[in-house]
């Protein structure tokens, strides 16, 4: 019996390796570009930019990274087709991916030296005429252990708890009213990282600028954005959440985009143009809590609902 199966075996693998083939044939690469602007000037660490927010400000950035996921191209039709990402093992991992823009380098010094502003991956060979993607992470990617996760999901400085999950944007700047930059990096004794920040979940706690008693009192480095899930449920806080009443993840669509001609501008000229960011309400900045009054006109900018107010249109990115 086995003599007579090999030949058929033989037959079966060489026509499951065709398919293969022709499948990977009928595929085409794609890159999608991204570029960081503050304005109308390119995003650098440690450069100062002028004329900021309600303020207008000056802001020197400390941090830029963000996530984003469920990559689709959208073809002439209308129909959206997943873009198959190329998983490296350092920026993409399944669906999701983390574009960085800071170099660890100067106030950025609490990154790190890689840069990653491209989407790769491929797509079936027909023509396409826009882009849409989430700014953030899935549900089952967004919740569960940082330390052990694979790359990109390991950047522990992109991590707020298991119930919350994943900051999806990490954005850290000095301002006119806020000239401090955040610390270096310093181990606890634990070992792990000490940071000068708090998860959404408890953000709300700090409101006043009056010492609490048995609480933390935070000193406002800068004045941080961090968009994440917000509310989030969980039998513990070191078990993934199941349900978050504010996931904060935002669908940017664009329906006129050339990946071989255009690129995806990200603006925090625009993010922050309602906001005072040399002010605080909560003593935190923006940490994505429907409590947090600094989060009002950046959460609308992002494209995402805030307390009553609803969803507008994105002003944080556009297409080139």
């Amino acid at each position: 019996m086995e003599l007579t199966l090999l030949p058929v075996m033989g037959i079966f693998i060489a026509i499951t390796l065709s398919q293969g083939a022709l499948a990977n044939s009928q595929q085409k690469p794609v890159t999608i570009n991204f570029e960081a602007v503050v304005g109308e000037k390119p995003f650098a660490c440690g450069q100062r930019y002028e004329g900021i927010g309600l303020s207008k400000s000056h802001i020197t950035p400390a941090d830029f990274r963000f996530y984003i996921s469920e990559v689709e191209l959208i073809d002439n039709k209308g129909k959206a087709v997943p873009i198959k990402l190329k998983q490296d093992g350092i920026w993409q991992y399944q669906n999701a991916v983390l574009l960085d823009f800071e170099n660890g380098s100067g106030p950025c010094v609490n990154g790190n030296i890689g840069l990653n502003t491209t989407v790769t991956g491929s797509v079936p060979k027909k023509q396409y005429r826009g882009v849409r993607f989430t700014l953030g992470l899935p549900s089952t990617l967004n919740h569960g252990d940082s330390t052990i996760a694979p790359a990109p999901l390991n950047v522990t400085s992109m991590f707020w708890t298991w119930r919350a999950g994943y900051k999806f944007l990490r954005l850290e700047m000095a301002t006119s009213g806020f000239p401090e930059l955040p610390k270096l990096k310093v181990k606890s004794a634990n070992g792990k990282p000490d940071e000068a920040e708090e998860s959404s979940e408890s953000a709300e706690k700090n409101t006043s600028n009056l010492p609490q008693a048995g609480k933390k009192k935070i000193k406002i480095a800068g004045f941080p954005v961090h968009l994440g899930s917000a509310n989030c449920v969980s039998p513990s806080k070191t078990t993934p959440a199941l349900s978050c009443a504010n996931p904060n993840r935002v669908t940017v669509n664009f329906d006129n985009f050339n990946s071989n001609k255009n690129s995806i501008v990200v603006d925090i000229a625009s993010l922050l143009r309602d906001t005072n960011v040399d002010y605080t309400f909560t003593n935190a900045g923006c940490m994505s809590d429907t409590k947090d009054a600094d989060c009002k006109g950046i959460m609308s900018n992002f494209g995402a609902p805030f307390n009553d107010q609803p969803a507008y249109p994105q002003n944080f990115m556009r297409v080139k």
